[in-house]
């Protein structure tokens, strides 16, 4: 009998070249196990998010609430880092979204200790009150973190300053005046909020059925 081992060694290394390929499949299908805080933003306003996996094609969030509506959003990462995407399937506060454009593995896992430390930040406009000492003033939330805030206020807080800042009705904060200037102040909390702490008062400050003017479908804008 003939043995014809070109034959073999061909037939060999197509079921190894299959093999490859269907792993790389499996791989991307999978995706990368990542677990980093994000957010996605969309019509009604910005949630934290944990960026679950990410593959080339897409990626997996895990929501501290229900999951945004909208089909399609913005996912940005705290290094500043954007991609539109689409939803491809929800459920019990997870969700996975198709990147709308080509995207490099690389921009997730990169380490963001080049970029510095860097919180997670929502741009949420809301009323405020701000209380120095024995005097309180109206303020306006421009953006939040869960180390600290921006607000606007008519009142020059020297920096260093032990402020209570209370927003749209919630209890209010111990917070030391981090910088101020031209009528802003910057805000760091002396107790910090847990994540989940930080997208509860963003939901209840941007709930999903309440739309402010403007802000439907005009996702690229709020995230740049």
């Amino acid at each position: 009998m003939t043995v014809n081992h070109s034959h073999e060694a061909s037939e060999h290394s197509r079921r190894e070249s299959q093999g490859e390929i269907r792993g790389e499949r499996r791989s991307v299908a999978r995706g990368r196990l990542v677990l980093r805080i994000a957010k996605l933003v969309c019509g009604p306003g910005e949630y934290p998010c944990v960026l679950r996996d990410v593959s080339l094609t897409g990626a997996g969030l895990t929501f501290f609430h229900d999951v945004p509506p909208d089909a399609r959003a913005i996912l940005q990462l705290s290094n500043g880092h954007t991609f539109p995407v689409e939803q491809v399937w929800s459920g019990a506060g997870r969700a996975g979204y198709r990147f709308a454009c080509p995207v490099a593995e690389e921009d997730f896992i990169v380490d963001d200790a080049r970029f510095g430390h860097r919180p997670l930040r929502l741009s949420i406009r809301a009323a405020a009150r701000l209380v120095d000492g024995c005097e309180a003033d109206r303020a306006r939330l421009v953006d939040l973190s869960a180390e600290g805030a921006r607000v606007e206020c008519a009142r020059p807080c020297a920096p260093g300053r032990v402020v209570s800042l209370a927003i749209a009705g919630q209890d209010p904060r111990l917070a030391e005046v981090r910088w101020n200037e031209e009528g802003a102040l910057g805000l760091r909390f002396f107790e910090p909020m847990t994540s989940g702490e930080l997208a509860a008062l963003a939901l209840a400050l941007q709930p999903f059925d309440a739309r402010a003017d403007g802000q439907a479908g005009n996702t690229a804008t709020r995230a740049a």
